[in-house]
């Protein structure tokens, strides 16, 4: 049987790996069209509801500690924030170009080797 914490785990990487793809992929170098990308987008918002409503359930049975739900919590307001500057309703790079998108995959990568750890 599968351990919640390793199964909200792995669905984390799967849905921040989706959002990245997201976040770095233009309209105008890829095969999306802006109704496929806004699909993405959509299906990534509602994975990362399914989490928090997860995240609840553990905080309520007490499963992990007060410190663990508030560093996944942090984590899943930085997989929001990705959605919100995706671009998925404005295809195309964020105001930073290229440059913000390096930072943000560095700021994702580090998120999720804080939550391997």
């Amino acid at each position: 049987m599968n351990n919640p914490i390793t199964s909200w785990d792995n669905d984390y990487a799967r849905l921040a790996r989706a959002a990245s793809q997201l976040r770095t992929t233009s309209s105008t170098n890829s095969t999306f069209s802006n109704d496929q990308r806004q699909g993405q987008a959509s299906s990534i918002q509602t994975g990362v509801n399914r989490l928090d409503a997860q995240l609840n359930a553990l905080e309520g049975n007490l499963t992990m500690t007060p410190a663990e739900i508030g560093r996944r919590r942090n984590l899943l307001d930085g997989l929001r924030g990705q959605l919100g500057s995706s671009g998925a309703s404005q295809p195309g790079y964020g105001r930073g170009g290229e440059s913000s998108t390096a930072a943000a995959l560095r700021q994702q990568d580090d998120m999720i080797d804080e939550l391997a750890v």
